[in-house]
């Protein structure tokens, strides 16, 4: 699942980012064939894609000729980040598609991420998201109008998901 900067261009985002945020889930059996995948024209450093599945963090793919780096997140075994997965939207990209982060859940988590590096320009692209939230479907903008009310802090995430439950029983 495409997350950060990169799925804030699906929403309304227009800055450039350096890198791709990329959720995944892989398996320790799978390892091997993940590596392989990218082993002819990637650096994809074996023993860090390990220690990732071991520790539950990130690693990075770096193309060989040049490009953008993907940081690739291992999808935590948290309530949170569980359902931000299963939210996660299919959308069309050149001629196939891609899964992305829903955009509510990317406004929370860019809140999240904003508290925890004091950066500026998370809170810059919540900003953005938010003003071209007439593009999104009526749940996220029920979590975005939410947002615009609540401080950002660790319940605001838990808070929004039960919003977002409770507008998809409607």
């Amino acid at each position: 699942m495409v997350t950060g900067s990169a799925a804030g261009m699906f929403y309304g985002l227009t800055r450039a980012t350096f890198d791709l945020d990329v959720v995944i889930e892989l398996a320790p059996a799978r390892l091997d064939d993940f590596v392989a995948a990218f082993s002819e024209d990637c650096y994809c450093e074996r023993s860090a894609v390990e220690e990732a599945v071991e520790r539950g963090s990130m690693f990075n793919v770096i193309p060989l000729s040049g490009g953008m780096k993907t940081d690739f997140i291992l999808l935590r075994d948290e309530p949170f980040e569980q359902a931000k997965f299963a939210r996660r939207r299919q959308l069309a990209w050149r001629p196939g598609t891609v899964w992305v982060i829903d955009p509510a859940d990317l406004v929370l988590s860019k809140l999240v991420w904003a508290r925890e590096s004091r950066s500026q320009r998370h809170l810059a692209d919540v900003r953005e998201i938010l003003a071209s939230a007439e593009r999104v479907e009526q749940s996220s903008q029920t979590a975005a109008q939410e947002m615009r009310q609540c401080r950002p802090g660790r319940d605001a995430p838990a808070r929004s998901a039960r919003a977002l439950r409770a507008n998809d029983r409607k």
